[in-house]
């Protein structure tokens, strides 16, 4: 389970990098190089307020140095993203199922990425009643991307054990 216990607080800092990128993608900014201000007083955080979910329960859901009350968004997309993530983990196996080789572990970043382009989706319109087509078209054209790529791999280990047998080696030349 500690594995799992390390999945969620890894999900809480991309759920808190995941509520910056659907912020900045309806209010502009950059979602890479500006820094994180609270949203009343404009006065930037230090990394003492970015810690998920602890800044916010050590600072009563209030603004540091301005003390305005924060959004509850905030720790819910943390807590949402670290809870993906674990279902992620548990359900492609990766910390189960060690004679797959690497498959688990891509199965995993997969599912993370398809599992963040539903946070940010969710954390828009929740804020803003809308819902960005970047992300949309970003996540669908990662999806074929990736699937297209699983299969081109699938398909070349597929002859390489094909080719491994000797039935396997007669059945390919012969077509």
């Amino acid at each position: 389970y500690i594995y799992y216990g390390l999945t969620f607080l890894g999900g809480l800092f991309v759920g808190s990098f995941l509520n910056l990128v659907a912020d900045r993608l309806i209010n502009g900014g950059s979602i890479v190089f500006d820094r994180s201000k609270c949203d009343f007083c404009n006065k930037e955080l230090s990394w003492k307020n970015l810690f998920p979910i602890f800044s916010y329960l050590f600072q009563k859901g209030k603004c540091a140095y301005c003390k305005a009350k924060l959004s509850i968004y905030y720790p819910l997309s943390e807590i949402m993203t670290g809870a993906l993530f674990v279902v992620a983990a548990y359900i492609t196996q990766v910390f189960g199922n060690t004679g797959q080789g690497v498959y688990p572990l891509i199965g995993f970043i997969f599912v993370s990425i398809i599992f963040s382009f539903f946070v940010i989706i969710f954390m828009t319109d929740a804020k803003h009643r809308l819902i960005p087509t970047k992300v949309v078209y970003f996540g669908i054209i990662f999806t074929l991307l990736f699937l297209v790529l699983n299969f081109g791999i699938s398909m070349y280990i597929f002859r390489l054990n094909l080719l491994a047998d000797e039935f396997g080696k007669y059945l390919y030349e012969s077509g």
